[in-house]
């Protein structure tokens, strides 16, 4: 194992099957085996991680807390683990808060490329790119390409729509008004011809499904659900893009195709 020990391996399995014969088999060691090694951990950290009730394999306090600390970890390191043995390309990608979002989209448009990547919480001389809200001066250019793309946002709306509100995922609002500031409504107006009140909120599954019952409009960026939107709606919906040029300012390191970079991220058509 190049990340994960043993021991924290078969806790993880018997956690998750909450049963040493399916985590054996899980593991391709024997039910005797697991039971020293969760042993062997329990006797390390003084405490007791699985207890049995009424026949039934249940985790402590304790093992729940360990459990809920470390899986995700384990799981992300055991997936690098599987990549690096299979020899995958894996790039590392920085994304800044602000940006944070479009950690989805990033994701998927990598897999399409059957690259995969670990999105990073610091940016490094390890990271591979990094994305970025504003011009990053202390970015080495002899060591990084540098490109400006942009983060379109699109209304989407159904045409017998009569409703005025519209919809903004409050993730990137800020966005929104940091480049039209307090004219949202008026931008909005002028540009596709309506006007009413902005409602922010946090749940985008409902904004599609507010407009594809035509009781709204939803402001969507080009990176999220506006094509699962109009897959789900048996309306015509109509798509406007509202230009407010956010600017994305993306690094990528030299030992990366820059060219590939451009096309997952140069999205004007």
């Amino acid at each position: 194992m190049m990340f994960t020990s043993r021991e924290l391996n078969t806790f993880i399995s018997v956690a998750e099957k909450m049963s040493i014969k399916l985590a054996a088999e899980d593991l391709n060691i024997t039910s005797p085996a697991v039971c020293s090694m969760i042993k062997k951990l329990e006797r390390r950290i003084d405490n007791k991680l699985f207890i049995f009730e009424n026949n039934k394999m249940i985790l402590t306090q304790y093992g729940k807390r360990i459990y809920s600390l470390t899986e995700g970890h384990f799981h992300t390191l055991k997936s690098l683990e599987d990549k690096m043995k299979n020899n995958k390309e894996i790039i590392k990608i920085f994304i800044s808060s602000e940006y944070l979002f479009l950690s989805p989209f990033i994701t998927n448009q990598f897999k399409k490329k059957s690259i995969e990547i670990i999105l990073t919480s610091v940016a490094d001389e390890s990271t591979d790119i990094i994305i970025d809200d504003t011009h990053n001066g202390s970015i080495e250019h002899c060591e990084y390409h540098s490109m400006v793309s942009e983060l379109f946002f699109y209304l989407i709306y159904d045409k017998n729509n009569t409703c005025k509100d519209v919809f903004i995922h409050s993730e990137y609002a800020h966005l929104i008004n940091k480049f039209i500031l307090e004219k949202t409504i008026d931008k909005l107006k002028s540009e596709v011809g309506i006007g009413g009140k902005l409602t922010l909120s946090s749940n985008i599954t409902s904004m599609i499904e507010m407009v594809i019952c035509t009781l709204g409009y939803a402001i969507l960026p080009h990176t999220c659900s506006v094509l699962k939107c109009m897959f789900n709606s048996t309306f015509e919906l109509i798509t406007k893009k509202i230009d407010v040029n956010i600017p994305l300012y993306i690094y990528t390191h030299k030992r990366i195709d820059t060219e590939m970079i451009k096309r997952i991220f140069d999205d004007k058509n």
